[in-house]
This record gives structure tokens, C-alpha cells and sequence, in this order.
């Protein structure tokens, strides 16, 4: 016994005694912080609202932050790359990422209000608060964005997340105050909310830099061969955040208005439960750009990553499984259904954590359209079998489409990182 415990405590203090391990650890404890600044920001505003208004929010939102990937176009990842090799390589990089992001930003915004006004309904949500939330999302945020991946590149990685976190506290604080106050004409107030701390968090983020950003005299169009680098990067982030966003996005047209509220208030409890396991990945992924632009990289941190993504992905899961009875008394009377669509969200919790891992590693190889191939291919498999399972068996068909597609794309993911690592 005490040999056994010898080994234990040698192998554990073996682990924490790397960098990933330690920045893992602080990213970890921010995003603990932003876990619960993203539970009181979801439960508050679901009991706001109600599941009917809630889901038509939550497809809203989706479909802004998934054109607000495209808002880059790819430059924040490609500034975290070469950040991460040399902090002298921002003055090559920013002065285009800039002026892609706000003009991409402002095509987008004027798609993204044509496709709500056209295939929502009018009573929804207000068409001011859709605007609010769109320039949020295709432009403040987007701009957030590559600050932060600055920092990270420069593997000020736990400072990046925290903030990050700060417009998720600032909006829970808001919505507390809502709740307690103010419920008439509430949604148009927070939407006010949503963007002013989006503002708000970008003026402070520029007091973190280690430099200020090249001002418009110095800002240039990005060259044919910044495109090149920067394309892959961007399809990359679409596919990425299609694999969290979609789904909510298409929940009110394929399980109604209030299923589609309780729906995403559920998946938003499994993205949660997946913070660590991004906590890791987000820790790990300068030194995965580093040993890949040196032709070092080895399988022993990819066989490390996959153990812990699996063993915490089946835990996380189990627990929901176990605690999804005790949900109904935060979210209130009106989502009676939140447990039994909770249990069956339980089983994507690995695949989720897996599928995050692997993806990180195929960024961080260099593999940009590999990532987007296995993404891609997980879209496809949801958006063929949804339609189909939901109009027979309605949000548990939903649900049984997303699992097909996570379980997918993580064993697909595996094998392929695996088959490209060195031994």
C-alpha cells in the first residue's frame, strides 16, 4: 500500500510539473470561473424568458456567433501561431487582421439580419435587439478575438480566457438585476447589456497588450498569400463552431419553439461541462504549434490528451446522467422536461471532450483541412439524419442525430491524429 501510494504521488508530481500541466491548472480555474458566470447567465435568462422565447434567442445567437467565426477570417488563429514562434511577428500580422476582421465583420452582419428577418418570425425577438446581438458577434467580439490570441501565443493563456470570461460576468450580473427588477421589456435591455460589455471588455483588453495595435495609417489589405494562410484557418473556425451552434440554430424549425428552449438549455449544459477538457486543449495548443514549426512533435502528448479527454468525458457524463432530476428546480416549472432531455445529452459527453482533443491537435499539426474534413463530415451526418429522427420522435430523434455525429466525428478524429503522429 504505501509502495502503491509512492508511485501515485511520483507520477502525479511527475504531471504537474510541466508547463501544459501548470497552465492547465491556472486555465482550469478561469474557466471554472467562466463556467459559472455561464450557468447563472443561462439559467437566469431561460427563467426570464420562458423555453418558447428562449429557444428563438438561442437560435439567434447561434446563428451570430457562427457567422462571427468568419469575421477574421482566420487571422486570430494564424496571430496565436506566430505569436507563439516569435512575439515580433504581431507587427507583421495585425496590421491586416484588423481591417479583414471589421470589413468582414460588416458583410456578415448585413447577411446574418437578411437571414433572420427572412426566416424568423417577426414577433420572435425584436429586430433591435437582433441588431445589437449581431454587432456583438460579427464585429466587437471578433476584434476580442485577436487580442486575446495574442496573449495566448505569448502563452498568457489563463489571462486570455479570464478575458474572455468578462463579458459572461458582466451580462449574469445584469440579468441577476433584471430578474430581481425589471422583467417588462427585458430582453431589449440585455440586449443593450450584451453589447456594452462586449465594448467594455475590449477597452480593457488593449490595456493588457504588450503593445498598442498599429493604428489606420499603418493597416493594409491582406496579400494573395495572406489569404492562402488565413483560408483554412477560417473554414476551420466555421466548422468548429457549427458543431456547437447548429444544432440550436435548427432546433426551432425541427422541434418547435419551446422543445428547442429546453433543448438548448440542455446542450449549453454539456458545452459547460466540457470547459476543462477546452481548458487543456487551450493550454497545450502554443506548445502543439511549436513542436510542429520544429518537426518535434511526438504521440506521448497526444496518448495523454486522449486518456484524460475519455476518462473526464465519461465521468462528466455520468454525473449529469445521475444529477439531470435536479435540474427542474434551478430553471423553474416551466422546463419539466429538462431531465429526460439532460440524461440523453449525457452519453455526447465524452465524445464532445474527445472530439475537442483531436481537433486541437490536428490545428496545431498543421492540418487545417483535415480538421475541417472530420468537422464537416459531423455536420453533414447531423443535418441528413435530423430532419428525418425529429419529425418521427421529435427532440429524442434531435438528440440521437447529435450523438450519432459526435461519436463519429471523435472516433474518426483519433484515428486520424494517431495515424499522423510520430511513435
Amino acid at each position: 500500500m504505501p509502495e502503491a501510494y509512492y508511485r501515485i504521488r511520483n507520477l502525479l508530481q511527475k504531471l504537474l510539473s510541466g508547463n501544459i500541466a501548470r497552465n492547465t491548472l491556472k486555465t482550469t480555474v478561469v474557466f471554472g470561473v467562466r463556467l459559472v458566470a455561464q450557468a447563472a447567465t443561462l439559467i437566469f435568462l431561460a427563467r426570464l424568458l420562458g423555453p418558447a422565447q428562449f429557444g428563438e434567442f438561442s437560435a439567434i445567437t447561434a446563428l451570430a456567433i457562427l457567422f462571427g467565426t468568419l469575421s477574421t477570417l482566420g487571422t486570430h488563429l494564424v496571430l496565436l501561431g506566430e505569436t507563439a514562434i516569435d512575439p515580433a511577428n504581431r507587427t507583421r500580422i495585425l496590421p491586416f487582421a484588423i481591417p479583414t476582421t471589421l470589413f468582414c465583420g460588416t458583410v456578415l452582419l448585413l447577411s446574418y439580419l437578411a437571414i433572420v428577418i427572412g426566416l424568423f418570425p417577426k414577433e420572435a425577438i425584436p429586430l433591435a435587439a437582433v441588431l445589437l446581438i449581431g454587432m456583438t458577434e460579427l464585429i466587437i467580439q471578433p476584434l476580442n478575438y485577436l487580442a486575446t490570441c495574442e496573449l495566448q501565443g505569448l502563452s498568457r493563456t489563463a489571462e486570455s480566457q479570464l478575458l474572455l470570461s468578462l463579458p459572461l460576468i458582466l451580462r449574469a450580473i445584469m440579468l441577476l438585476g433584471l430578474l430581481l427588477v425589471e422583467k417588462q421589456h427585458a430582453l431589449e435591455i440585455f440586449a443593450v447589456g450584451y453589447i456594452t460589455s462586449a465594448i467594455l471588455t475590449w477597452l480593457y483588453i488593449q490595456k493588457r497588450l504588450p503593445g498598442l495595435w498599429p493604428s489606420m495609417g499603418y493597416w493594409r489589405l491582406p496579400s494573395i498569400k495572406d489569404i492562402r494562410n488565413t483560408l483554412g484557418y477560417a473554414v476551420l473556425m466555421l466548422t468548429y463552431s457549427g458543431t456547437f451552434e447548429l444544432d440550436k440554430a435548427l432546433s426551432p424549425r425541427l422541434i418547435g419553439a419551446s422543445n428547442a428552449g429546453t433543448y438548448s438549455a440542455g446542450a449549453r449544459i454539456v458545452a459547460a461541462l466540457a470547459l476543462p477538457i477546452v481548458a487543456m486543449s487551450t493550454a497545450a495548443t502554443p506548445r502543439i504549434f511549436k513542436e510542429s514549426a520544429n518537426n518535434t512533435s511526438s504521440a506521448k502528448l497526444s496518448y495523454w490528451m486522449f486518456a484524460i479527454s475519455l476518462a473526464y468525458g465519461a465521468i462528466a457524463g455520468a454525473m449529469l446522467w445521475i444529477c439531470a432530476p435536479l435540474f427542474v428546480f434551478l430553471f423553474g416549472k416551466q422546463y419539466t422536461q429538462i431531465p429526460e432531455v439532460l440524461s440523453r445529452l449525457a452519453f455526447i459527453c465524452p465524445a464532445i471532450c474527445m472530439r475537442l482533443t483531436a481537433s486541437t491537435i490536428l490545428m496545431g499539426l498543421k492540418k487545417p483541412w483535415l480538421r475541417c474534413g472530420l468537422e464537416l463530415s459531423g455536420i453533414m451526418l447531423f443535418l441528413l439524419s435530423a430532419p428525418f429522427l425529429s419529425s418521427q420522435l421529435n427532440y429524442t430523434g434531435f438528440i440521437f442525430s447529435l450523438t450519432l455525429s459526435e461519436w463519429g466525428m471523435a472516433s474518426i478524429g483519433w484515428l486520424i491524429v494517431l495515424k499522423k503522429q510520430k511513435p
